[in-house]
């Protein structure tokens, strides 16, 4: 039987070469035009099942977990990062499926839906298929793992980082009114501020007393 080689892999009539070898059109053209001086029809290599991966002897194999197979001269084709294929026998890509919101596969060719991680504390995702987490932006935090969104800083406590698990509270003498903030507001001279965290502006100095600076 005729075969034929490419760089440095050989293909012997199989319906495709190797992901190394050449291009899948090119090898296929090739395949037939052997096939057919060697007293093969055209029609044997086009015969296989989706679901399936096939040779030129006429055996076929049942496509595996984390790929799927379209059939006729496809190779099984492997399932995206972000995705989970875990049965036997899938023809296309709709049966990759999706990871959670909140998860992510950075991988390809997952078998298992246990392959989807959850996002670790101080990052979400809020999409599904997703095959990476984003870092909760500043003012922002993910106390959890798994979020799909991130939570804002409540007024009185802010943080200027990105990818936090929690807020920092305002210092004495300072305060802040809006959530999801990166910084916090120094009481103005004549005023003052005594409990940290304070989601309030800053208390006016009683009769009888001052104060000059900036806290």
């Amino acid at each position: 039987r005729p075969s034929f080689s490419f760089g440095i892999k050989e293909c012997r009539f199989v319906v495709f070469c190797t992901a190394h070898s050449m291009p899948s059109i090119f090898a296929v053209v090739i395949a037939v035009l052997l096939r057919s001086s060697a007293g093969y029809t055209p029609i044997d290599i086009v015969k296989c099942p989706p679901g399936y991966t096939c040779s030129s002897d006429g055996s076929k194999k049942a496509c595996s977990p984390g790929y799927y197979c379209p059939g006729k001269f496809e190779f099984q084709k492997i399932c995206a990062s972000g995705t989970y294929q875990s049965t036997v026998g899938a023809s296309s890509i709709e049966e990759c499926t999706l990871c959670a919101k909140g998860k992510y596969s950075s991988g390809s060719g997952a078998t298992a839906k246990g392959k989807c991680s959850f996002c670790s504390r101080g990052q979400y995702q809020s999409d599904t298929g997703s095959s990476s987490c984003i870092a909760c932006t500043a003012g922002k935090f993910a106390s959890g793992v798994g979020m799909r969104s991130c939570f804002n800083c409540r007024p009185g406590k802010f943080h200027p980082l990105s990818g936090k698990t929690s807020c920092s509270a305002c210092n004495l003498g300072t305060y802040q009114t809006v959530a999801g903030s990166t910084f916090c507001i120094a009481c103005s001279p004549g005023t003052y501020k005594s409990q940290s965290g304070s989601g309030y502006k800053c208390n006016i100095c009683l009769g009888g007393t001052y104060q000059p600076n900036v806290q």
